[in-house]
């Protein structure tokens, strides 16, 4: 058996020997590896509060009860206060740290052999009794049993994966317990409600996150939160001993997130699927793609969007539609709309409805598009392109001539889901989708084939080859609207035929300044010329017409060039 004393820096202890102080028990808690890592400061015996050895000493020095101070012949305010303070009897054991990687033994300012301590008093052979009071004086003592002969040996933290590898005897555990519990070097574990509010934050934010957001995005959040967390819990952990739960907040919400994981994962399958039902149809697998990863986009309310509205339409289909079979009148049909719906597709574009031979089709929703109305021109151009090719096939099949007609606006539509609940379709509402079926319609007046309104001239200008075709005002608008006719685009084209092209575009231009102007005889002069140089130009012989029709009757005051249309 041996004997040990404590130095402290800041305890001032009488030398009066500590008779009559209340006990303590020694009792110490065993973690299931068999390892020393709590302490229990109250244990219940015999419906009893019975009080460990170190938190016994706590008391005595710092709590200072007056009863424990009479028998040890302490004065009131002679020990210093501080400390860990003992918590309230409920918290029935406490955590503590070891202090790094020091055996418990090195707390012990001295051992001494118990054998010698008895001997002391009789012997003047070092050390004896002054020399050994010396060595115990304003120290706390440790009496209690080493070898391991006596079954008090207990293992550590650092006692190593080895069981019977640097066994710590247990009067060296209490020691350094009681000096941490009087330095306050014990870990401070937060409240159980602390813990629960934590685990239900984790609980909460984990399955909020995967409906927030994507499931990949919300998994990414949640483990970023989670490492921060786990983090910080270290960090307050090696820096002040406050010990944050980290495992049963975390395994709480990975209990919680994985099925609803799985449940946003099926519900979003189902949303693609609905999605991919509705869209892959009327957009290309881009556009498709975009839309089955932002689902909110289809809001059945609708939203205002920026984009640009096509409409296209045959000439003379009512004809054709008379004097053909309906077999064969289908397959006129689906030999046009295929080509057609596929260009609209490849410029991104996304295809509302077909109304009999008619397209219509909107570039910019449901994708967002910063270049919906180039798209739009480029799609139209193509399609004007490649209907050349598809009539002569129509026409050597079906002994039948084919052409179009094609409106483009652009401006702020209304998009969304409209209809019932159970029965509904995305498309597009407004004043800019009325124009556009207006444009495609007026192109039968004017001979012309893309009509365009100024907002998609002035996206688009540098990009292509266009004339000002006129100032319109439709069936039930007062306000003249200025329309372009889209001539080509400017890619691809060689030089001659860029040259061309702007020779075209002055000429008639020029021609429609001084019409606008009420310079008619001019302007008739002007279209003259144009028409002797482009005799097929459509517009050219209607401005021609109209020129000397207003001159036969004489100008009329106020004359600004505009063209009215009756009908839509």
């Amino acid at each position: 058996m041996a004997a040990m004393s404590m130095g402290f820096r800041s305890w001032k202890l009488p030398a009066k020997i500590f008779s009559g102080c209340p006990q303590g028990f020694v009792n110490l808690i065993l973690d299931p590896d068999e390892r020393i890592r709590r302490y229990p400061p109250y244990m219940l015996r015999e419906r009893m509060e019975n009080v460990s050895t170190a938190s016994g000493i706590k008391r005595v020095l710092v709590n200072r009860p007056e009863e424990c101070l009479a028998i040890v012949g302490l004065k009131i305010g002679e020990v210093a206060s501080g400390g860990y303070p003992i918590p309230p009897k409920i918290e029935r054991e406490i955590s503590f740290q070891y202090f790094a990687q020091v055996d418990p033994r090195a707390i012990a300012s001295e051992t001494l052999d118990f054998a010698t301590v008895l001997l002391s008093s009789s012997t003047s052979i070092p050390p004896n009794q002054e020399t050994l009071e010396s060595k115990v004086k304003d120290r706390i003592v440790f009496i209690g049993p080493t070898a391991s002969e006596f079954h008090d040996v207990f293992f550590t933290s650092f006692s190593g994966k080895d069981q019977k590898e640097n066994p710590v005897p247990g009067v060296f555990i209490h020691a350094m317990i009681a000096n941490s519990i009087l330095e306050n070097h014990v870990i401070k574990r937060v409240s159980l409600r602390t813990e629960q509010i934590i685990a239900g934050l984790f609980l909460f934010g984990s399955v909020t996150l995967v409906w927030i957001f994507s499931p990949i995005k919300g998994l990414a959040l949640f483990a970023l939160i989670a490492l921060g967390y786990a983090g910080s819990g270290f960090l307050l952990f090696s820096r002040s001993l406050l010990w944050f739960p980290i495992a049963s907040p975390l395994l709480s919400a990975i209990g919680a997130l994985i099925p609803n994981l799985a449940l946003r994962v099926l519900v979003s399958e189902q949303k693609h699927a609905v999605i991919k039902k509705l869209f892959s149809a009327y957009v290309s697998p881009k556009v498709l793609t975009y839309v089955q990863q932002r689902p909110d986009l289809l809001k059945l309310e609708g939203e205002r969007r920026e984009a640009t509205v096509f409409f296209s339409d045959l000439k003379g289909f009512t004809t054709i539609s008379e004097t053909m079979p309906a077999e064969r009148l289908s397959q006129v049909m689906n030999d046009y709309l295929t080509p057609m719906t596929e260009i609209i597709m490849e410029h991104e574009g996304y295809l509302d409805k077909y109304i009999g031979d008619a397209i219509m089709a909107v570039f910019g929703i449901p994708m967002e598009d910063p270049k919906h109305a180039l798209h739009a021109c480029q799609a139209a151009v193509r399609q004007k392109r490649r209907l050349v090719q598809v009539a002569q096939i129509i026409e050597r099949e079906a002994n039948v001539k084919i052409s179009a007609r094609m409106g483009v606006n652009s401006g702020i539509v209304c998009a969304g889901n409209m209809g019932s609940k159970e029965r509904f379709q995305y498309t597009v509402m407004g004043d800019i989708v009325n124009q556009a079926s207006r444009f495609e319609g007026a192109n039968k007046i004017f001979g012309s084939s893309i009509m365009m309104g100024e907002s998609t001239f002035l996206a688009v200008r540098k990009d292509v080859f266009a004339r000002l075709l006129a100032h319109l005002t439709v069936k039930g608008k007062t306000e003249a609207v200025v329309v372009y006719e889209l001539i080509d685009l400017r890619e691809g084209l060689s030089i001659e035929e860029s040259a061309k092209l702007e020779e075209f575009c002055a000429l008639f231009d020029a021609a429609m300044a001084l019409f606008i102007a009420g310079n008619l005889d001019s302007a008739k002069a002007g279209f003259l010329a144009f028409k002797e140089k482009f005799p097929d130009d459509g517009p050219a012989a209607f401005y021609l017409d109209r020129c000397m029709e207003i001159i036969s009757e004489g100008v009329p005051t106020g004359f600004l060039g505009v063209v009215k249309l009756d009908s839509k």
